[in-house]
């Protein structure tokens, strides 16, 4: 499975529906890197959980570099963006109003964010595959 933004914003809408959550397969292919159990085993609460933290974890690292201030400027927004519309339910003409942006810059700026969050989980999926000595992309149902 590759990790583009469209997956990610499928997970990210997803990610506080349980049902759905299990479903998908890159919450299933996060949960097998993050809890490193090899054996398969029912996806429970505390997988639900896991994958919520990671997912969130990431969200958070979108403004954790800091090089420029309009570099800066551009990552709270794409954070603040996907935290408040995507995870949280936001309208998207309200939260672009929030944020003093036009709805086109508002969709470069989510579509940058989940290109960032899509990059963060296929690095640490493919370290995961890389410590455990898988080669090929098929450990954890990642193309490479």
């Amino acid at each position: 499975m590759d990790t583009t933004p469209g997956v990610v914003k499928r997970l990210l809408r997803n990610l506080y529906h349980p049902v759905a959550l299990r479903r998908d397969p890159l919450a299933n292919a996060i949960r097998l890197v993050r809890r490193r159990l090899p054996a398969p085993r029912a996806f429970d609460e505390a997988d639900i959980r896991l994958v919520q933290r990671s997912i969130l974890s990431w969200v958070t690292l979108l403004d954790a570099e800091q090089p420029t201030h309009r570099g800066e400027a551009h990552r709270k927004r794409q954070r603040v963006i996907i935290e408040r519309y995507d995870v949280g339910g936001h309208q998207r003409a309200s939260v672009a109003s929030e944020l003093g942006i036009s709805l086109r810059q508002f969709y470069r700026e989510r579509h940058a964010a989940l290109e960032r969050i899509a990059d963060m989980i296929a690095d640490e999926m493919l370290r995961a595959q890389e410590a455990a000595g898988f080669e090929d992309g098929a450990a954890f149902g990642r193309a490479v």
